[in-house]
């Protein structure tokens, strides 16, 4: 969705249907770190069984995929912020070598406040294995 987004929104005409491709395009943009992070999460708190057999959405939406898939979304901002600066820095854009950086720094910061807010939860009643965050 993310990529057909774009690509339709630079092959629209009409500005109403660039908004619109390009929200689906912004949209997908944070639902793809939000899932990869919710996806971890998922299964590191130990819900999601071997067999499969496990409840469909208590497995994959539980707190600690929810936190994690929040936290992934600023991480992975972050990493792409960063990257940016380096490949301006590689074709020598002074414009946007002023720009990444203060986004990279922003993102960070947010991760930071993210991460330090997640471990301040409680722990929560299900907790596998005596796991501390369960």
């Amino acid at each position: 969705m993310r990529g057909a987004g774009f690509a339709f929104r630079k092959a629209s005409i009409r500005t109403s249907e660039q908004r619109v491709y390009g929200a689906a395009s912004a949209f997908s943009s944070v639902l793809t770190p939000y899932c990869f992070g919710s996806i971890g999460g998922a299964l590191a708190s130990g819900r999601v069984p071997a067999r499969g057999d496990g409840d469909p959405v208590t497995s994959w939406l539980n707190p600690t995929g929810v936190l994690g898939g929040v936290l992934a979304v600023p991480a992975c901002a972050y990493l792409a912020a960063t990257y940016l600066t380096v490949a301006a820095g590689r074709h020598g854009d002074p414009q946007l070598l002023r720009y990444f950086p203060d986004r990279a720094l922003a993102a960070g910061l947010v991760t930071g406040a993210v991460s330090i807010g997640c471990s301040g939860t409680r722990r929560f009643p299900y907790s596998p294995a005596g796991t501390a965050c369960g």
